[in-house]
């Protein structure tokens, strides 16, 4: 018998392979005899969430400006609406979260400068994503799973 948890609802069995075997939330006597000795799996819709886990997470995006390695750009969670501000986006738990940089490009009379992300980092300094190359435009993908404060580091490149 699949028992759905709170805001689900059970969707059917299925075999190894896939294939739907009941759709019913119990498997009677014959069906179980047909898959003896054989994985089946419970399927269910809905938010997978471990006990007090919180059922959103808000993540919060700024760009840290004129720091120890200088430069700025664009940050945002769509390469299409980048912004110079702050952003905030609340999600469920364990929805995957796409946040993205990009450094600005100043063209100068005989030389170009960009600035490029160094990196994402949380508020106590910590590393969630670093870059070794100089390309302008970075994205991060990860699983939300608790309440973030995310920056991105610029580092000003001439050439």
């Amino acid at each position: 018998m699949a028992i759905p948890g709170n805001n689900n609802q059970f969707l059917g069995w299925y075999d190894k392979s896939g294939k739907l075997i009941s759709t019913r939330n119990y498997l009677d006597d014959r069906e179980v005899d047909d898959y003896r000795q054989q994985h089946i799996y419970a399927s269910f819709s809905g938010e997978a969430n471990p006990d007090g886990a919180p059922s959103q997470v808000t993540i919060r995006l700024s760009s840290s400006t004129g720091g120890a390695t200088g430069g700025k750009g664009k940050i945002g969670f769509s390469s299409g609406s980048l912004s110079y501000t702050s952003q905030t986006k609340t999600v469920k738990y364990g929805e995957e979260v796409t946040i993205y940089a990009e450094g600005d490009e100043i063209v100068g009379d005989y030389s170009v400068t960009h600035y490029y992300c160094i990196g994402f980092y949380l508020d106590s300094g910590a590393a969630i994503k670093t870059f070794s190359d100089t390309n302008r435009l970075h994205s991060y993908t990860f699983t939300a799973t608790k309440d973030m404060d995310i920056s991105a580091d610029w580092k000003k490149y001439d050439y």
